[in-house]
């Protein structure tokens, strides 16, 4: 999958847990790509992707072991309060809120007003919905994808999902470069060719 859509990075987000020998099995097979922890947390207010730089992976990982103490199903939910206090770096992340679905965020709290928040949205048209309204936050499309085979063709069908990504106009795949653009939607899109000073040398985008 990440061969076939000429990736450069990719962050891996498992449903209320982060496993940390499944992230460094990942991190090993793909040498050329950058890997970042992270997790997909079900929180009182709705769904939120939280992406964190390598240097977290540790407390992620003792974080993701309290969770799983104490639910006890898949609905079960923390608050913004609760995450704040179980996990050390929850400040150094990338808040990814759903926009537009039904366990989406239709109010982000105070207390993540200072950090670097994207709405992440289901298609292309909600991408340019929300990248042209000034109200919005910086959209984020992603895949979504499981690697797996158990599942629906919507989630593991590489044809269905190469064009769901977003690009983002920066000089490397740092962690710091990552944040910094997301705080500016003129430098995302869902198409490479369509961010601003790029310029196309012999076939080499620049």
């Amino acid at each position: 999958y990440v061969d076939k859509t000429k990736l450069d990075a990719i962050a891996i987000t498992n449903h209320d847990l982060f496993d940390k020998n499944n992230f460094e099995e990942i991190s090993e097979y793909l040498p050329n790509v950058k890997v970042y922890p992270g997790i997909e947390l079900a929180l009182d207010i709705g769904h939120v992707n939280i992406v964190f730089p390598c240097d977290c992976i540790d407390v992620l990982s003792q974080f993701s072991e309290w969770l799983s103490n104490i639910h006890q199903t898949q609905s079960d939910s923390i608050t913004s309060e609760q995450l704040r206090e179980q996990l050390p770096c929850w400040d150094q992340g990338i808040y990814i809120f759903e926009l537009g679905k039904s366990k989406g965020v239709k109010e982000i709290p105070n207390i993540f007003s200072n950090l670097v928040c994207v709405g992440g949205v289901p298609n292309q048209l909600r991408f340019n919905i929300a990248k042209n309204n000034p109200e919005s936050l910086v959209p984020c499309l992603f895949s979504d994808a499981h690697a797996t085979n158990q599942d629906s063709d919507n989630r593991n069908d590489i044809a269905k999902l190469q064009n769901k990504q977003t690009y983002l106009q920066i000089d490397s795949c740092e962690f710091e470069d990552i944040k910094k653009c997301l705080r500016d939607k003129s430098k995302v899109s869902i198409n490479k060719e369509n961010l601003k000073d790029v310029v196309d040398i012999d076939n080499v985008k620049i």
